[in-house]
């Protein structure tokens, strides 16, 4: 792959071709994200999602590189705010109990928290919520830590009338897609691919590979 910027996708200053995924990683998070950054990979992402991430390990791993010497600003990090209905009832990180914006700010905190860092270069909403009409009520919570605190927004899991809807009613544009992308990624996901580049974001696929294993 070519290493002339101009071929990649622009998210921020230094987007990397390749951002390593920490899910599903449990008490390993950490020291598979340092083995990661060991050799090579300047991205990470990780959620403040407990049911399949461990983003205070990966906070650790973060730590342990920038005191290797490595640069904050030579790092791509990007975490995510996970709607309550994705998660574990046994694992909601936030209280439940107050009202979505409270929710969403509750839960980025502890993302600064977890991760050890002032700003974080890629914010996600990790899924749409069964309201839709929430996903506007979040977009614009999200938007007031732009650009001072998160460098940029996107969605993840998103279908693409889902995407546009954010789009078409938002004042900071969403400039990341992260939706699973392979060969027998169905016809709906692969439309995410329409508003890449003719409106400016980018496709992050993750699950590149199909999973064969019993329960995918």
């Amino acid at each position: 792959m070519s290493n002339d910027d101009t071929t990649r996708p622009q998210v921020g200053p230094k987007t990397p071709y390749l951002v390593y995924g920490t899910a599903w990683k449990e008490e390993k998070t950490g020291e598979f994200t340092e083995t990661a950054f060991r050799h090579g990979f300047t991205g990470v992402d990780t959620a403040n999602h407990p049911t399949a991430y461990n983003e205070p390990l990966t906070g650790d791993a973060i730590e342990a590189v920038l005191k290797s010497g490595v640069k904050r600003s030579d790092l791509f990090i990007q975490t995510k705010f996970t709607p309550l209905w994705a998660h574990d009832k046994s694992k909601i990180p936030f209280n439940p109990d107050q009202s979505l914006e409270g929710q969403i700010r509750q839960s980025i905190q502890q993302s600064f928290d977890h991760l050890k860092v002032d700003y974080l270069d890629a914010f996600m909403l990790h899924a749409p919520f069964q309201n839709e009409n929430d996903n506007l009520v979040a977009w614009k919570v999200f938007e007031t830590y732009v650009p001072d605190k998160i460098r940029c927004l996107g969605v993840s899991n998103f279908s693409l009338p889902q995407l546009k809807r954010i789009y078409e009613n938002s004042t900071v544009k969403p400039l990341v897609v992260q939706n699973r992308f392979h060969r027998d990624t169905s016809a709906p996901e692969l439309r995410g691919r329409e508003i890449s580049g003719r409106e400016g974001t980018c496709i992050l696929p993750f699950n590149t590979r199909p999973r064969r294993y019993p329960g995918a």
